[in-house]
């Protein structure tokens, strides 16, 4: 999958059918041992600002996908180029129906999320990351449903890799970390055996959701507990 998603960046960077913004980045490790990584993109000017009304409307720039930026369609979900990336080879995961960005994921979004994040790793040997922006709270600017995904930096360790609550079971978070979060494990076993995963199996709305919407509540009273 890496190899069409790199061939399609490439193509669409040579016919000017996206945006890329050369961008550079800054290393830091704070003194509780949290690694940094800031991005900065020179000129963004060229990208289109949001109105701040992601979910309040049904348009959508995926309906149809443009063929200059789509990499694989898929049964649910298409695989598309970031058309406006700072870095290299970022790619959206868009459900092939109009789904509220506001809408938690579903397992159709849990399973493609994590077949992709397996062929990403398994065919660079470099791990990536996947992000959902659930509504414009959490910076989402288009309303239909859709996951992002890119390479982490080379050499960097994401928070949940360093926490010292780290637990292969359950939910816990990190106290270190200034912000309203929890972390989970997905079970080895079924990460890597996702194809043949089974309803109930994957670990959204009977497990994770519940919790996501009380993280929400206590965000918004301006609350934090860890779990």
């Amino acid at each position: 999958m890496h190899l069409e998603i790199e061939k399609k960046f490439e193509e669409a960077v040579e016919n000017n059918k996206l945006t890329f913004t050369e961008s550079t980045q800054e290393r830091k490790t704070l003194d509780n041992g949290l690694q940094l990584a800031i991005t900065l993109a020179s000129n963004l000017s060229k990208k289109p600002e949001s109105d701040g009304s992601a979910g309040e409307s049904k348009s959508s720039p995926w309906l149809p996908v443009d063929g200059d930026l789509l990499v694989q369609k898929q049964d649910t979900h298409s695989l598309v180029l970031n058309k406006f990336p700072v870095v290299k080879n970022h790619v959206l995961l868009v459900t092939n129906e109009f789904e509220d960005q506001n809408l938690p994921l579903s397992e159709a979004d849990w399973k493609s999320s994590l077949a992709l994040l397996k062929q990403l790793n398994e065919g660079t040997g470099k791990r990536h990351v996947g992000f959902f922006n659930c509504g414009s709270n959490s910076g989402a600017s288009v309303s239909h449903k859709h996951i992002q995904f890119m390479p982490l930096p080379e050499n960097f360790s994401p928070f949940p890799d360093t926490t010292k609550e780290a637990k292969d079971t359950g939910m816990y978070g990190d106290e270190r970390v200034p912000f309203a979060h929890y972390i989970t494990k997905i079970p080895d076993d079924l990460l890597w055996d996702v194809e043949n995963a089974t309803s109930g199996d994957i670990p959204c709305q009977s497990h994770a959701d519940l919790r996501f919407y009380r993280l929400n509540i206590e965000a918004k009273l301006g609350l934090f507990t860890h779990l």
